[in-house]
């Protein structure tokens, strides 16, 4: 931590970057998926100013980048990664996926799992007011309010680097206040947080941005850029799961909120029996209640919980991939920000 002491005002003092500034509450880097959740979130109060930076624009000019992607699995071949550039992020290209070479599955409860199949409530036929398009991000959260006066969207623009505040005391962390950005003229501009700065900018660019603005694992190659924060990722270790468990989201109060659940799992159970018409026995309800209380509690499963409305009879199933046996990495490969990324998925 004293590194960061020391050297944090001399890398604002010496490398304080050109150009105006512009003040926000919240700064969002990245208009994806999760960057216009963020943005349409945050500005549905009309007292705090809201600001979206993406560096493609408009989903409807089709704009995608590519990166070059290095597998030290595959005989050490070069392929490109693609990744959504525009306001919508990936989920603008997701339609793109049916080019590849997978068989399209019509009837899923054949007996045949193999291939793809679409749910029909990802368009909406017959709406004119949606084209009968896929709803990406941009569709569904950006659109409908970009007319919010507190929102603002600055597309063709690119994130180069955060920059740091300063702690006023030793004991005090240093917190990202702004974001240094070139604009589709090719000039360069700060713009000011004094809320927050959400890096929201993909899987590919937010590891890059973090290290061109000092964020990294201190024992990679430091020669593009200085590490004065240490952010070890997980996925640097293949053995480290990177998915929250109950200890994790409950933390210091996991043993409490275990032993809670578990006195209350009777009443659950005879909760269920009675939904049910008795149609399985109270006891082979709790011992599956058991059965998962023992996985989440004492064995460190990870775990998701998908709500649906009671609206009406509903069937739904998913299949996710809990543990990929993939554990890659992203990193800078230019002290220049507009370069590429250097990707390597380890597949």
């Amino acid at each position: 931590m004293a590194n960061v002491r020391v050297l944090l005002p001399l890398l604002l003092t010496v490398i304080k970057p050109a150009g105006c500034t512009a003040v926000y509450d919240y700064i969002i880097v990245g208009g994806g998926n999760a960057g216009l959740v963020v943005a349409s979130r945050l500005s549905e109060n009309a007292n705090v100013q809201v600001l979206a930076v993406e560096a493609g624009y408009s989903a409807l000019n089709e704009t995608d980048s590519s990166f070059p992607e290095l597998s030290q699995g595959n005989n050490v071949k070069t392929r490109m990664m693609a990744a959504g550039k525009g306001i919508g992020g990936s989920t603008i290209i997701n339609e793109t996926f049916g080019k590849f070479d997978i068989p399209l599955n019509v009837d899923t409860a054949s007996g045949k799992t193999r291939g793809v199949s679409a749910s029909p409530r990802t368009v909406t036929p017959g709406n004119e007011a949606v084209l009968d398009v896929r709803a990406d991000s941009a569709r569904s959260y950006y659109y409908p309010v970009q007319g919010r006066p507190n929102l603002h969207m600055m597309a063709g623009t690119t994130a180069l680097r955060l920059l740091w505040e300063a702690p006023k005391t030793p004991e005090d962390s240093a917190v990202a206040n702004a974001v240094e950005v070139v604009l589709p003229n090719s000039e360069r501009k700060v713009f000011i947080a004094t809320s927050d700065v959400i890096v929201a900018c993909g899987a590919f660019r937010t590891p890059s941005l973090l290290e061109h603005s000092g964020v990294g694992n201190p024992s990679m190659d430091q020669v593009l850029t200085l590490f004065f924060f240490n952010a070890t990722s997980p996925s640097e270790n293949p053995l480290t799961p990177s998915y929250p468990t109950i200890a994790d989201l409950y933390s210091p109060n996991a043993t409490a909120f275990a032993s809670a659940i578990h006195s209350a799992l009777p009443s659950y159970a005879a909760v269920i029996v009675a939904s049910n018409n008795d149609a399985t026995p109270a006891a082979s309800i709790l011992r599956y209640l058991e059965l998962q209380h023992d996985l989440l509690f004492n064995r460190a499963v990870p775990c998701a919980e998908l709500q649906h409305g009671t609206n009406g009879p509903n069937l739904t199933a998913q299949a996710r991939s809990t543990m990929p046996f993939a554990r890659g990495s992203v990193h800078i490969r230019s002290s220049d920000p507009l370069a590429a990324p250097s990707i390597d998925p380890r597949y």
